[in-house]
């Protein structure tokens, strides 16, 4: 029997609190979506179409957003991951249009070349989108099972992953699907 890759939250956070990630998340500029790191991050809409804001740590309004994800992961690490994490930088606000048929292709979120000292060891998104606000976008697994669709596109539904594993978001072809992304990292993978 194989370690679980994945803890699923269905509907675990409050539409009220949603909606206050929704207010601090349009506040912050945003900007096309990248890939890559550093001074090697790019605009590539082959691999990614979206727009993102970053909800910066040490905003007076984003305690409870930290707070948040800090209880899902360490839950997640507790139940099922027992990795060694202590970090989370700035979280992701991102929404996928589908006038542009926002997407992300196949990808892990750990970046195996990266040159500092520590890498993402877990990731977490949460849907703030109803899910029949928006056509496609289904989020995936690529080479494992994945949680129930219709449960994942549910609005306040939490996802915690290992960041080594491939995922998916399909495209986006009307409407527009809104999540908050965020990657703990711990000291370098053994």
């Amino acid at each position: 029997m194989s370690r679980p890759i994945w803890q699923f939250y269905e509907s675990a956070v409050s539409p009220e609190i949603v909606d206050e990630i929704v207010e601090l998340g349009e506040y912050f500029e945003p900007t096309p979506a990248t890939i890559g790191t550093g001074e090697n991050q790019k605009v590539y809409e082959k691999t990614r179409t979206s727009e993102v804001s970053w909800i910066k740590r040490g905003h007076p309004r984003s305690k409870f957003i930290f707070d948040l994800l800090y209880y899902y992961a360490h839950e997640a690490n507790r139940n099922a991951f027992s990795v060694d994490f202590n970090y989370l930088r700035d979280v992701q606000y991102t929404k996928y249009y589908g006038h542009n048929g926002g997407h992300y292709t196949p990808h892990v979120d750990t970046f195996w070349n990266g040159l500092t000292a520590y890498d993402r060891k877990i990731s977490i998104t949460v849907q703030l989108s109803e899910g029949e606000n928006y056509a496609g976008g289904d989020f995936k697994f690529v080479d494992d099972p994945s949680p129930d669709r219709d449960a994942l596109r549910r609005r306040g539904s939490v996802l915690v992953f290992l960041s080594p594993i491939r995922h998916v978001v399909e495209p986006v072809t009307a409407g527009e699907r809104r999540s908050l992304v965020a990657w703990f990292e711990g000291p370098r993978w053994r």
